[in-house]
């Protein structure tokens, strides 16, 4: 067995690819390296990430297979699953022989995980959309933060800056500790500690509670649900939507 160790990154699984034709390795798995528990019988190679490398995979992708392979490729890298890179290495392989069909595969276990994956991350990254709190903090910068099972913080920082394109706004992921940053003209995704001092305006703390006064003022306590509720709005959501942060 031939197993391609790597840094995680897009560049660095698309570098695997790169191996997998140029060096004539033909790896059975692929790992991050944090992740990887080495196993007595496989023969592993590190693979470094490579940006000219992963360009031209990319677009050999595009060209080969189809630009929906591509789409993917990039989703499925953002799912919080160790074995996606094994699933997607085996996806392009079979994308570059079939070609576009590879998709309509669906019989293959390594397609259908693809598939799967990318739903799942796309899934919780619309109902993020949706769930995202923004407060005003007394800088003037909107933040939010969010504790995702997947990695959607690049796919919901593409969704904000065409929605607050003029707002400066913070979107914290806590379960990773990044954040992405947005100045009203472009984002940055990076590192951050998670004891962030977000202290709110002052006018922020008075239409929090205002929200919160006319969200049980609506609710029809004969009609409430709290199972239909619980579906439409899970729990590990809660902590993070204004209006739900004081429930026990």
């Amino acid at each position: 067995m031939l197993t391609a160790i790597f840094d995680g990154s897009l560049d660095g699984f698309l570098s695997v690819i790169y191996s997998c034709y140029y060096d004539k390795r033909l790896y059975d798995y692929a790992y991050e390296d944090d992740v990887y528990q080495r196993q007595l019988d496989s023969d592993y190679f590190y693979v470094p990430a490579d940006p000219a490398r992963s360009v031209k995979v990319m677009d050999a992708i595009g060209k080969r297979v189809s630009q929906g392979a591509q789409s993917n490729v990039c989703y499925c890298l953002l799912a919080a699953d160790r074995e996606r890179f094994t699933s997607m290495l085996r996806y392009i392989r079979l994308g570059f022989k079939t070609g576009a069909p590879v998709d309509n595969y669906q019989q293959d276990p390594h397609v259908l995980k693809v598939h799967k994956l990318v739903r799942y991350v796309l899934h919780e990254a619309h109902l993020l959309t949706g769930f995202c709190r923004f407060k005003e903090t007394k800088s003037g910068v909107y933040y939010a933060s969010v504790s995702p099972v997947n990695n959607t913080l690049p796919i919901l920082a593409e969704h904000f800056r065409e929605r607050l394109m003029n707002q400066p706004w913070v979107i914290h992921d806590t379960a990773r500790g990044m954040a992405a940053a947005y100045d009203g003209d472009d984002y940055r995704i990076e590192p951050v500690k998670n004891n962030v001092n977000a202290e709110r305006s002052e006018d922020e703390a008075f239409f929090q509670e205002l929200w919160r006064a006319f969200f049980d003022a609506i609710a029809v306590k004969e009609r409430l649900n709290k199972n239909l509720q619980r579906n439409l709005i899970p729990k590990r959501f809660r902590k993070h939507i204004t209006e739900f942060r004081n429930e026990d």
